[in-house]
């Protein structure tokens, strides 16, 4: 693979492969800051921001390649300037380990969802767009029954088996443009945009109802899997991230308190509800959602 830098009317040719650096070439100076010169007569596109000298630049296949730039002044005997110096490091190993890292950051590591982080950063986005379009944004609130159960007679690998084929089966049933969370444990969210009734983000909980509805397969064991499901309703039920968030949680365990396998919207005293049945279950020495 061969990088071509366009230099004025110059083409500079050096291998990244053959070597960990390469003399890309030598550029005339005007009475300019060096670096300001290499950001004009180099045909490149800036990677990042000032400060780490980083170009994107082609290479003979088409390609685009990320790379660093170490330049260096050349001087006559005399002292004066006339050119520069242009060293060339290939950074694409660093570069992808970069977008490794920030993936990561914001994604689940079992089912590779959108994680709470990702979740906060969508719904914020949605409720700006909301805004501008005089439209609604749900937060659905998806908890899985009965997953305790699982986890404790077949173990924790069949537990995560059967969450990774929940999240699969939970994507295909979004429409494009909604996002899809996993908040932690067996717990979901699903941001809805452009609600304008109840009736839009209902119905598309109740899809996902439906999906789950079908038998998983873990191993030789067919399990039959249901979800309690709360849904908040932007503005109506909270201005925030947060609220939106806390009311769709209170609806969930409200959908617990109503038998599970439902979908609830959010109403007034569900927090409310959702308190006094953690009381009334604390006492008894259970808890609501253990499945």
């Amino acid at each position: 693979m061969k990088l071509r830098l366009s230099i004025w009317t110059m083409l500079i040719a050096g291998s990244l492969l053959s070597a960990p650096t390469t003399r890309a070439g030598q550029i005339p100076l005007k009475n300019e800051p060096l670096e300001r010169q290499t950001d004009e007569n180099l045909n490149m596109k800036r990677y990042v921001a000032a400060g780490d000298r980083a170009y994107v630049v082609g290479v003979q296949d088409g390609s685009q390649v990320p790379v660093h730039l170490s330049i260096s002044p050349i001087r006559k005997s005399d002292g004066r300037i006339t050119g520069s110096a242009i060293i060339a490091r290939d950074i694409s190993a660093r570069k992808r380990a970069e977008r490794e890292m920030a993936h990561r950051a914001m994604h689940d590591h079992l089912t590779g969802l959108p994680n709470r982080l990702s979740l906060a950063d969508g719904l914020a986005h949605s409720i700006a767009a909301a805004d501008l379009d005089a439209s609604g944004t749900a937060a659905v609130f998806v908890d899985l029954d009965g997953f305790k159960f699982v986890n404790d007679t077949l173990g924790h690998e069949a537990g995560d088996d059967l969450l990774q084929q929940v999240a699969r089966r939970l994507s295909a049933s979004v429409r494009h443009g909604d996002l899809l969370a996993r908040m932690g444990g067996d717990e979901f969210m699903l941001v809805v945009n452009g609600v304008d009734d109840d009736q839009v983000a209902l119905s598309l909980a109740n899809r996902l109802a439906e999906a789950l509805r079908e038998p998983f397969f873990i191993g030789r064991h067919e399990l039959v899997i249901t979800a309690s499901m709360g849904i908040s309703i932007y503005p109506r039920d909270g201005t925030d991230v947060s609220a939106l968030r806390r009311n769709a949680d209170a609806a969930m365990y409200d959908a617990k308190r109503a038998g599970r396998d439902q979908v609830i919207l959010y109403h007034a005293n569900a927090r409310d509800l959702a308190k006094r049945k953690w009381g009334i279950e604390a006492a008894d020495g259970s808890q609501l959602d253990a499945g």
